[in-house]
């Protein structure tokens, strides 16, 4: 698990005592996940450089899971390319053969340069078209899986091709997958997956899903296309013995659509991943911007980002650090860590055990609290902590 220190964003609250400064939104310290080395052994990622000059660094992450060490197919056709998986080590899968429609040029159009790793993977291409015919590629030693996935991308060639259909299939499954394209210039900042398996009914996009797969080859290709389209590249996910978690559960159910649906993903560009979405209940589609809102005793009205509010009754002062937590956060496997800091340059674990604040009927989403200490150690002696922050982890 990878650690990312979030910038604090102050906020005051006013009290008959001197004015507190705390980070309500200072949440991501523990949050970004990354593929674990197992994970990562079962990914293998393809890239078809075609023509463009430049390919993807072993350490470029992109793709749907953002995965590292792509293979890079160079030309618009070739055969036999042994494959790394995303750990850099030999997977014993083969590229046997990948081929343009004979007339395409392998560079989309609409490249314009390589400053980002997604740009990089949509610059280079194998084409297929209305007027010359097909793109195909095919694999061997998919044995090494028992059973995988096979993500496929593909894109129109001009930012203004959007709405050009067509259909990839694999000559090993009967599943067949009718596209249509979003246009190049988006799918160079986005990923958006084609679903449909209907004859005639063509979803946009700018990949598709071929799932729980079992044969040792894949024969697989692109046509009857309405105009020119490529085939950008490929993943291979090895699904055999992942175990799905309650998170993956949860982001498939409740939001199939999103663009990355990775615990480390945020399709939305707020401040929160989506294993944060689900911690704190947000929604991963919706940009979260508003603090978390309770009824005391009854239920979350809304999630939000964690506050600090002060409880006391009356006069008094009791500020405390309030956040949503999962009911189910044990089986879940989820974390919360809650850390103080006097001045955002050490930040210190708290071991008080959250109070609920919401009742038994909250639904999944319960509102807890922990008191801010008096006193945490500083760099320059026991300070009084003046910001917090809440880390979430998947076990």
């Amino acid at each position: 698990m990878k650690t990312q220190s979030p910038t604090a964003s102050p906020h005051c609250l006013r009290s008959r005592t001197p004015a507190l400064f705390f980070s309500g939104i200072t949440l991501a310290g523990m949050a970004w996940i990354s593929l674990s080395t197992a994970q990562a052994q079962t990914v293998i990622s393809v890239n078809f450089q075609g023509t463009n000059p430049v390919g993807l660094a072993s350490s470029d992450s992109t793709g749907v899971p953002a995965a590292t060490h792509w293979n890079n197919a160079i030309g618009i056709n070739g055969s036999g390319l042994a494959l790394q998986n995303s750990v850099g080590a030999p997977s014993g899968v083969t590229l046997t053969s990948y081929a343009n429609n004979g007339a395409g040029t392998g560079t989309n159009v609409e490249y314009t340069g390589n400053d980002t790793p997604q740009r990089i993977l949509f610059g280079g291409a194998i084409e297929a078209s209305y007027w010359y015919g097909s793109a195909r590629f095919s694999l061997s030693g998919l044995s090494a899986f028992s059973r995988y996935d096979l993500v496929i991308y593909y894109s129109g060639i001009q930012s203004w091709a959007g709405g050009r259909t067509g259909n990839i299939s694999i000559a090993e499954t009967p599943t067949k997958h009718y596209f249509q394209t979003t246009g190049s210039s988006g799918d160079f900042t986005s990923f958006t997956e084609s679903v449909s398996t209907t004859p005639g009914t063509f979803d946009a996009g700018n990949y598709v899903v071929f799932r729980d797969l079992t044969a040792a080859t894949a024969s697989v290709v692109m046509e009857n296309v309405s105009d020119w389209v490529v085939l950008a590249g490929f993943q291979i996910i090895g699904t055999a013995g992942v175990v799905s978690t309650p998170f993956d559960s949860w982001i498939a159910a409740n939001h199939p659509n999103l663009s990355d649906k990775t615990s480390a993903g945020n399709p939305d560009g707020d401040t929160l991943t989506n294993l944060q979405e689900y911690a704190f209940g947000t929604d991963p589609s919706v940009a979260n911007s508003g603090s978390i809102a309770y009824t005391p005793g009854a239920n979350v009205g809304s999630p939000g980002l964690p506050a600090a509010l002060n409880l006391a009754t009356g006069e008094g002062v009791d500020f405390r650090a309030v956040f949503g937590r999962r009911k189910n956060h044990l089986a879940a496997g989820l974390t919360y860590t809650v850390q103080f800091s006097a001045g955002l340059d050490v930040w210190v674990n708290n071991d008080v055990t959250p109070a609920v604040l919401t009742g038994e009927n909250s639904g999944e989403i319960e509102a807890v609290s922990v008191p801010y200490p008096f006193f945490i150690p500083t760099a320059s002696g026991f300070k009084k902590p003046t910001f917090f922050r809440v880390g979430v982890s998947n076990n």
